[in-house]
Formats: C-alpha cells, structure tokens, sequence
C-alpha cells in the first residue's frame, strides 16, 4: 500500500544568507536566581553547532534542559518542540561552570533552567555559541 501524501508547507519564511550562516552567533543572557524556569530561546541561524554553557553564582544548584524547536517562540510541550536533552546538566551553586555541546540540526534552541529553592543571591548566567565549523 501506498504512503499517503502529508502537503509540506513552508513552517517560517525565513532567509538565512551564506555569510550569516558562516559567521558565529554569540548570545547571553542572566536573571537572579529564584525557583522559577527560565528559558532562553535562540536561533541557529543555519549553524549546526551549539555550545551552552552556564556560570552559577547563585547559592543554589541550577540544572539546565536544552530543548529544539521550530519557532522562536516555542514552549515546552508544544508539537514542534523536542527534548535534546532530557536529563539536563547542573552548575553547582556559588561559582559552578558547566557547558555541553549539541550538533543537532534545528533552527530553534531553547535552554531552560530551574533552581531546586529560590537562592539568597547571586546571577544565573547563560551562554550560546553556534558555530559553522
């Protein structure tokens, strides 16, 4: 029996030109430390190559998820987002530096973090690089 044809439509009009998809993306961002998830959302720009990494300065463990989807504004548990990374990664309080990397082709990364207790002090912060090569 045949497959039944699934019409393809385009998901995101998006142009990604030559040199953008050559040149790195660099992207940070940092809140203070509380128990709730935070998420940080970027594009890979047509790069197949992520590194994120987390710097805590918070009192508290801070486990990172990194999800992949198909829209900027994606959220955990919508159709077209997709655990990479079920089991997270933790920088340990007051100074922990932890970072992974991922070479799954999507155009969307989400890096989502959470506290076990809000801490007392100190910034989350959280980096993406992607690179071409």
């Amino acid at each position: 029996m045949a497959d039944t044809v699934i019409a393809a439509d385009a998901y995101k009009d998006e142009i990604i030109y030559s040199r953008q998809a050559q040149m790195p993306s660099l992207y940070n961002g940092s809140y203070d430390n509380d128990a709730d998830y935070h998420i940080m959302r970027v594009s890979s720009s047509g790069k197949g190559r992520l590194s994120y990494s987390i710097n805590n300065e918070a009192n508290q463990n801070v486990v990172a998820t990194l999800y992949a989807g198909f829209s900027v504004d994606g959220e955990v548990g919508d159709d077209d987002v997709f655990a990479v990374d079920s089991t997270g990664i933790t920088a340990t309080a007051s100074g922990g530096k932890i970072y992974e990397t991922c070479s799954d082709p999507f155009p969307y990364f989400y890096i989502r973090t959470k506290a076990a207790a809000a801490g007392d002090a100190g910034e989350v912060n959280v980096y993406a690089a992607f690179m071409a090569f």
